[in-house]
């Protein structure tokens, strides 16, 4: 992911979010996309 074409981690993106929090996923497995929804636990 990218902010203002500045490259951020995956471990920023999730602090951001608070425990209890949904998040939506996109896997890309074996050529095919995934879309998850998860509830993130502390």
């Amino acid at each position: 992911p990218f902010r203002n074409r500045e490259r951020i981690t995956f471990d920023h993106l999730v602090s951001l979010k608070k425990p209890n929090d949904t998040a939506q996923l996109i896997v890309l497995r074996g050529g095919v996309k995934h879309e998850l929804n998860v509830t993130l636990q502390p």
